[in-house]
């Protein structure tokens, strides 16, 4: 069985984070993992890096 993936890990913030921090780390890493910033082979380790937070 697949174990669940833990967002706040995922995210890089604490089990106490706020809201707000919680929406901030998104923002950040959604800018710098953005697969349209990235061509070739890097493209589709983003695409996949993308996915895990946008879940």
């Amino acid at each position: 069985m697949a174990r669940e993936p833990n967002f706040y890990e995922v995210l890089g913030v604490r089990r106490e984070a706020s809201i707000e921090e919680i929406r901030a780390a998104f923002r950040r890493l959604a800018r710098e993992l953005h697969p349209d910033r990235f061509q070739g082979p890097e493209k589709k380790q983003a695409e996949e890096r993308f996915q895990r937070i946008t879940q």
